[in-house]
């Protein structure tokens, strides 16, 4: 899978090949920014895997089920949330953004942050009811500069934001944690 700001999210097989392009018009967005994957999303009385990406002007969080039996009429990507879409908010100009899934209770978690700086913003992203929903957790402190580049580390239990001037900032990622940042 891949997002073009401009253009939207496409989905490749294994040749290179296009199959799939969901375009910001099907996103109902300006823009796309950074996109990530997780297994076993819980979804109403359903268990799917999920492709979700940052939505920048909207303030919105798209989420998209991957389908594991695309093919013959259907596509390997199907839409679930969108700019449109209620209950999906983050904060506007999301730049930096992944996802994390708790090993010991399956929740997936969103972190995002704004282009412009401030606190990176943990958020449970939940399907229980059958439909996307995202509700904030906690802040987390940051030295507030350009942080685009986040990855998690799901067995260890950590997120690590990169700060293009700052450096790499490491923190808990279970929302419980009371500890926020944890030394490199």
């Amino acid at each position: 899978f891949g997002s073009d700001l401009e253009e939207g999210i496409y989905a490749f097989d294994f040749t290179g090949r296009e199959i799939q392009h969901v375009s910001l018009s099907a996103l109902r967005a300006e823009r796309i920014n950074n996109l990530d994957v997780r297994k076993g999303f819980a979804l109403g009385d359903q268990t799917i895997d999920i492709l979700a990406g940052n939505l920048r002007d909207d303030g919105k969080l798209a989420v998209l089920r991957i389908n594991p039996a695309w093919g013959g009429g259907t596509p390997p990507l199907t839409l679930l949330a969108h700019a449109k879409s209620s209950g999906n908010d983050i904060q506007d100009d999301s730049y930096g953004f992944a996802l994390y899934r708790n090993p010991a209770d399956g929740k997936v978690y969103v972190f995002e942050r704004p282009k412009s700086g401030g606190k990176v913003r943990q958020y449970l992203l939940d399907g229980a009811s059958g439909s996307i929903r995202v509700s904030r957790v906690r802040d987390l402190d940051s030295s507030g500069g350009t942080a685009e580049g986040f990855v998690a580390d799901d067995e260890m239990g950590f997120v690590y934001i990169t700060e293009e001037t700052k450096g790499i900032h490491k923190f808990h990622a279970d929302g419980t944690s009371v500890d926020d940042a944890v030394a490199l």
